[in-house]
């Protein structure tokens, strides 16, 4: 497969309102694509293809058309492409940071549909700005923290390295590395301060436990603060996957995984049973947030809570009953 002069970043849009927004990044810059109706009132053809794609995002239409979003970005950013390749001919010659990442290069456009054919309009001068998409002031949103963060380091952006891709930055960093050790970021976007908090307290608990290694839970290694004291990322501890990545990507019909299947669950069982008995609840049981390393054992992470439809249902999220419902049916999962 080619691979791309760039890598999307987050996707927001509104069907009702006809809008949406992409963002791109390349190297260390991110380009941030405005669409509206009036970007193709000059193309009916290409504003029926627009809101035909809004539709699809929404779940209008039967998930047999294929990717709406890939289609999305395959559509409008085409024009773009030849920019980015540009651009791309003045590779960086330092490491990246989070900090790079947080206050990127920031080109704002949109584009005009003439003739079935979109040309890209730049809207602004670039500058350099802050990602307004990113932290969380935990002492002024909702939720009071309770738990002893002290215990956790805390980095600032600048000591937070991220790995270069051959054409930019990740969109959203995961693997990063502090002082040569690897660590998986956790962005913590705006907005997140309730579940941020929470999952603080539930991996203050995990460090309290001091559990044993038969207990396989992402746990907690620092926190990321900005200069005016906002979290904008958590470290967790880096966790190796195998070919199987999360387990609900596993094929459990394979016979060749009918051993492991067993061994899985009984992991999950475990530890789970051992997080109850010191007082932390996983909060969002589900097969998403079980990652299966490359030993083939199951980790549970993603402790901020919520519930996944299927798994838990609302009522139970983040109580131990809602655990043993997402617990039941993982059972399920595995061997029904």
């Amino acid at each position: 497969m080619e691979q791309r002069a760039y890598e999307t970043g987050a996707f927001l849009f509104n069907e009702r309102k006809r809008t949406a927004r992409i963002t791109v990044h390349v190297l260390d810059n991110r380009f941030i694509i405005r669409l509206c109706e009036k970007s193709f009132q000059q193309s009916p053809s290409s504003l029926e293809k627009f809101l035909l794609l809004l539709g699809r995002l929404e779940g209008k239409y039967e998930p047999d058309e294929g990717d709406a979003l890939e289609d999305m970005h395959d559509w409008v950013l085409e024009p773009f492409v030849p920019t980015f390749e540009l651009l791309l001919q003045h590779k960086m010659t330092r490491a990246y940071t989070f900090d790079d990442w947080l206050f990127s290069e920031t080109l704002r456009y949109t584009v005009i549909a003439k003739d079935d054919k979109l040309t890209p309009v730049c809207l602004a001068q670039p500058e350099r700005a802050r990602n307004a998409d990113v932290a969380a002031d935990l002492t002024i949103d909702e939720g009071a923290l309770t738990a002893d963060c002290s215990i956790f380091p805390i980095y600032s952006p600048q000591e937070i390295e991220i790995p270069a891709y051959t054409s930019s930055m990740p969109a959203v960093p995961r693997k990063v590395f502090v002082k040569g050790q690897p660590s998986f970021l956790k962005v913590v976007w705006a907005g997140d301060a309730k579940t941020t908090i929470r999952e603080l307290s539930e991996y203050a608990k995990i460090h309290s436990a001091g559990f044993e290694a038969r207990v396989y839970t992402s746990t907690l290694n620092g926190l990321i603060k900005d200069g005016n004291g906002c979290v904008v990322g958590l470290l967790l501890n880096y966790i190796e996957c195998g070919d199987h990545g999360t387990l609900d990507f596993v094929n459990v019909s394979d016979p060749r995984n009918l051993r492991l299947k067993q061994k899985w669950y009984d992991q999950i069982e475990g530890t789970l049973r051992q997080l109850h008995l010191h007082g932390i609840v996983w909060g969002d049981a589900a097969a998403t947030n079980v990652l299966i390393d490359e030993k083939n054992n199951a980790y549970l992470v993603d402790f901020g809570g919520g519930y996944t439809p299927g798994w838990v249902e609302r009522e139970n999220s983040n109580s131990t009953e809602g655990d043993l419902q997402g617990l039941e049916r993982i059972r399920q999962f595995l061997f029904s």
